[in-house]
């Protein structure tokens, strides 16, 4: 399959909006005030983020396309969101960490394979977005450890 810059942002967004429903659901598994409103602030951001990608333009660069992806790799970048029904917070920290990262990681390759500045520049504001979100996520796991 081609892997346009279209096709890449649209996926970027579904997967977006999938951990965005795992945050809603840690929110619910909370109970300390201070961890809720990190938590809170992480969808927030998030909520942001999905906003900002929604009006990226991309004009004449949509069909930019990146070469260096196949099929099973792509498909494989972003883990699935599969869950037992006694999730544990822990459980969904973790996964919410390895998400990020993956999604973090997932948008360098896209900077480094980029042919124009502006491409780059938008990738690397999503960057910035998960190294944020990625510490956010990183100060609710320690303030929920220091609970329990």
């Amino acid at each position: 399959m081609i892997y346009s810059l279209e096709k890449i942002l649209q996926d970027s967004m579904v997967y977006e909006r999938q951990i965005k429903g795992i945050y809603d659901e840690l929110q619910d598994l909370l109970t300390d005030n201070k961890v809720k409103k990190i938590v809170s602030d992480c969808r927030e951001r998030l909520a942001k983020n999905l906003k900002f990608m929604e009006k990226i333009e991309i004009g004449s660069h949509k069909q930019e396309i990146f070469p260096d992806f196949n099929d099973a790799e792509y498909e494989n970048m972003i883990p699935k969101l599969e869950f037992e029904d006694d999730v544990y917070v822990l459980d969904l920290l973790k996964f919410i960490l390895d998400y990020e990262t993956k999604l973090q990681d997932l948008y360098k390759r896209l900077k480094a394979d980029a042919k124009e500045q502006n491409i780059k520049d938008v990738f690397e504001k999503l960057i910035q977005f998960k190294k944020n979100q990625i510490r956010a996520v990183n100060d609710v796991k320690q303030s929920y450890s220091a609970l329990i």
